[in-house]
């Protein structure tokens, strides 16, 4: 089942040697998982909140492992200082199960495990 993140960032506009840097590293690194970013968008303004992020990205990976894969390699290790000066803000989040869709499922009468998703 696949897996998604959202990621809130703010690109520190002074470093963006680093940025060019993190995105060489990380494109790859989504491309070996197989993961696919659904949507990056800028955020026009902040609603409810404190902190305005300048992007809000959303990815799908296949899978937990494909998550560990990327998160948990040597290569994204190594670029935690450039991350640090590359952005401002940088928050990844896994969202949860679709739980309102295995919810509707299970009320429509789906009963097995693959049927709910």
């Amino acid at each position: 089942m696949t897996v998604t993140i959202v990621a809130l960032t703010t690109v520190n506009t002074e470093n963006l040697d680093d940025v060019s840097t993190y995105l060489g590293t990380t494109t790859p690194l989504l491309d070996k998982a197989g993961a696919r970013i659904v949507t990056r968008c800028e955020v026009a303004r902040t609603i409810v909140g404190q902190l305005t992020p300048s992007m809000l990205t959303i990815v799908e990976y296949p899978n937990e492992d494909a998550i560990a894969s990327v998160f948990e390699s040597a290569e994204y290790g190594y670029l935690q200082e450039v991350r640090e000066r590359a952005f401002l803000q940088y928050e990844v989040y896994q969202t949860a199960e679709r739980p309102s869709e295995i919810a509707i499922k299970a009320a429509l009468g789906a009963t097995e495990p693959d049927d709910l998703g």
